[in-house]
């Protein structure tokens, strides 16, 4: 299992943004760092230029970033999104 601070700051944003679970701040941090922890998490520097991504469309920036960092590591992306074709993405079902 790796992480890169792209992924960690979409799960702080999210886990703190009050539409979805409207965590504090410090305690979404803390969750984070347990599950870092527990999971003996790799850290990955996103250190693919922002140029290298293939993206065509805004809405896939993101995703194809991920994977094509995913890629350029011999890794997979690990996610639930259907939607993002890229041979480098796993689909967790």
């Amino acid at each position: 299992m790796a992480t890169c601070a792209l992924s960690e700051l979409g799960f702080l944003r999210v886990s703190t943004h009050q539409k979805a679970l409207n965590a504090d701040m410090n305690a979404s941090r803390r969750l984070l760092q347990a599950f870092l922890e527990k999971h003996n998490a790799q850290f990955v520097p996103a250190d693919l230029p922002a140029l290298k991504c293939s993206a065509r469309r805004s809405e896939d920036l993101t995703d194809l970033y991920l994977a094509e960092l995913a890629a350029s590591k011999g890794m997979k992306l690990a996610t639930f999104d259907t939607g993002i074709k890229h041979a480098a993405v796993e689909v967790i079902k």
